[in-house]
């Protein structure tokens, strides 16, 4: 008998998986997602990969995409099965069947780990920037600056953003090795963003290579530590050239920021006149981000990259 009703189970699967699935766009469209993640798990409980790949792939990333943007449940959860769901794509959209598709996924993926490691520590988050480096270096083995210069940059961004998270935990000519990719990473980015056409990723990527080279001018390696100070300054001063308009002002006020903290340390190398005009500077730029702050009473510490796409 139970092979009996197993059978007839079996043959009622498709028109099952049918019925679903038109349900499933009923969801989509009505913006339930709970019940719309929930009903993707469903089907896929009945769909093997084996059976259709292609259609299997589609739903592992609706669903990654769904439990990316929900916002009920834990969000580090959410967004680690979102990731699971990307790799399962993966395993059907291959390089050899169709790199647009395989590099797109790569970068879902990317994203999705860049938000879950705003929200991990320690070796945790550790592992997670490296999966962002290696998400990123997957990308530029397949994509080169002419057949797709935006894929390009962005995995050049989020690389060099990335790098440089995971040298703060470092010490010595590791880290300093880390912040001169990070650095490379940033212009080869800047090479495709430009003001006119991309104010706010070229404003953006600015801001990351200032850090950067403010950080390794810290570490004492490399080049003369004056000239790397003036390098990140100008980094800032191009930032500020986007970030000063109505709706950038969070970001114009978190550059501020830098800028003065830089103009601090200059001050330092100084005496005399020169030492009170930089001290000077820095206070205008600290006043300006403060009076942002002040105005939106944002006592929070603003990030020092912004991801913006």
């Amino acid at each position: 008998m139970s092979h009996e009703r197993l059978d007839e189970t079996s043959s009622s699967e498709p028109f099952v998986l049918d019925q679903l699935v038109l349900q499933l766009e009923r969801l989509r469209q009505s913006n339930g997602v709970p019940a719309y993640i929930s009903l993707l798990q469903q089907i896929l409980q009945l769909l093997a990969r084996e059976d259709d790949p292609s259609l299997w792939a589609a739903l592992q990333f609706a669903l990654g995409n769904a439990l990316y943007e929900s916002q009920e449940g834990d969000r580090k959860v959410l967004l680690s099965e979102a990731i699971s769901c990307y790799d399962a794509v993966l395993t059907v959209y291959t390089p050899g069947l169709n790199v647009a598709n395989y590099i797109a996924v790569q970068q879902y993926k990317r994203s999705t780990l860049s938000d879950l490691a705003k929200l991990q520590e320690g070796l945790e988050g550790l592992e997670t920037l490296q999966s962002i480096v290696a998400c990123c270096d997957t990308i530029l083995v397949l994509c080169t600056r002419e057949m797709a210069p935006t894929n390009w940059a962005v995995a050049h961004y989020h690389k060099a953003a990335a790098l440089a998270e995971i040298a703060e935990g470092l010490r010595g000519g590791e880290r300093f090795k880390l912040l001169e990719d990070s650095c490379s990473c940033y212009d080869a980015a800047l090479t495709v963003y430009t003001r006119q056409n991309n104010p706010i990723e070229w404003a953006t990527a600015e801001n990351g290579k200032g850090t950067v080279l403010y950080r390794i001018a810290q570490s004492g390696e490399g080049k003369n530590q004056l000239a790397l100070f003036h390098e990140a300054i100008a980094c800032y001063d191009n930032a500020l050239q986007v970030f000063d308009i109505e709706g950038s002002r969070l970001y114009h006020a978190a550059v501020q920021h830098n800028k003065g903290t830089i103009l601090l340390d200059l001050a330092e190398t100084v005496e005399g006149p020169s030492k009170r005009e930089l001290v000077q500077q820095a206070l205008v730029c600290f006043e300006d981000a403060l009076a942002f702050y002040h105005r939106h009473n944002d006592s929070t510490t603003v990030p020092l990259r912004a991801e913006t796409w």
